[in-house]
């Protein structure tokens, strides 16, 4: 199975590139960010952080042992207070952890195409990303037809 790496992916157009070569010292440079790659990594997504919150977001695959630019997306976003080491974020501060993370499983929109690593699963109405602290199933992607979080919390709730 591929690995994934990266934050997020957002809808985007495909778009030619100039990559460097696949580095054999686990460790790759695409679009500016440093990425740890793990044994048997073939796509990477980076989060460029462009000014504020913006930031430019690049799905990457590995061909022939090169690194290509398969999306690129100019509107992402990252934390409104920028970034921090993951070991000091802490939830409601409005940071994203820096750093290499392995994406489970994949998102979207779109219908799952070929050659879209299997874990790819499409939005449905219902599903969210648990913020509730209480569940067990906090910081998961879970539909809410699936029970176990609550949903909806008025604004003032702590």
């Amino acid at each position: 199975m591929r690995r994934l790496l990266g934050a997020l992916l957002l809808a985007a157009a495909l778009l030619p590139a100039s990559p460097p070569p696949a580095s054999a010292a686990g460790e790759v440079r695409l679009d500016g960010v440093t990425v740890r790659l793990e044994p048997g990594t073939r796509q990477v997504v980076t989060v460029n952080r462009t000014s504020g919150w913006h930031a430019r977001v690049s799905f990457w695959g590995l061909r022939q042992g090169r690194w290509l630019l398969q999306f690129r997306a100019q509107d992402g976003r990252i934390g409104y207070n920028g970034l921090v080491r993951p070991r000091r974020r802490v939830q409601g501060t409005g940071k994203t952890p820096l750093g290499t993370h392995t994406l489970p499983f994949s998102f979207g929109t779109h219908r799952q195409r070929a050659g879209w690593d299997p874990s790819y699963r499409k939005i449905r109405r219902g599903d969210y990303w648990v913020l509730d602290n209480q569940s067990r199933f906090y910081n998961r992607y879970r539909n809410k037809s699936r029970g176990g979080f609550r949903w909806w919390l008025p604004a003032s709730h702590a």
